[in-house]
């Protein structure tokens, strides 16, 4: 009965030990720690507060769709700063649709046209094609997406910046 009396006692000695420590170097408890996980969906949501729900959820549900090996706030995030998640937005520039596709740099190559790109499921379609050509073609950097607001070797600070500050909205 004795030893069991003292191993309580060390156990309750430790326990408080622990808890002190903790507490003495401001270590978060694991029970305080909140991890708030959003559905890409919710993400979109968080990007553009006025976009219908329903919208959001079939945008979430095309670029799981069609941009399975991309970064999800990647794909989010490059809509975000080219059309505000617009599908119908069109540039002076000849880019049409929610990715801002330019017509005259990827036409031809995805057989496309502005009613098409104006769709969004084929304008999230041709955007992550033209995302996972770009991630193969600039494997290795950094920001290999820069390259989706203009194919010139010359980096885009501007775009480079615009894109990261979005990605960081979402964190």
């Amino acid at each position: 009965m004795r030893t069991f009396i003292l191993f309580i006692i060390s156990y309750f000695t430790l326990i408080s030990a622990i808890s002190v420590t903790e507490n003495s170097t401001n270590v978060p408890s694991l029970s305080t720690t909140v991890i708030k996980k959003y559905t890409l969906a919710q993400k979109i949501q968080k990007l553009q507060p006025n976009i219908n729900p329903i919208l959001a959820s079939e945008y979430s549900s095309l670029i799981k769709t069609y941009c399975i090996t991309i970064d999800e706030d990647i794909v989010i995030s490059i809509f975000m700063a080219e059309s505000s998640f617009n599908p119908l937005a069109e540039s002076s520039s000849n880019d049409f649709g929610i990715a801002q596709i330019n017509l005259t740099t990827w036409g031809k190559e995805l057989k496309t046209s502005r009613s098409e790109l104006l769709n969004p499921i084929l304008g999230i379609s041709h955007s992550c094609q033209i995302l996972k050509k770009l991630k193969k073609q600039h494997k290795g950097e950094n920001y290999w997406w820069r390259h989706y607001h203009n194919r010139k070797k010359h980096i885009n600070i501007k775009y480079i910046q615009r894109v990261t500050n979005i990605m960081n909205l979402l964190k």
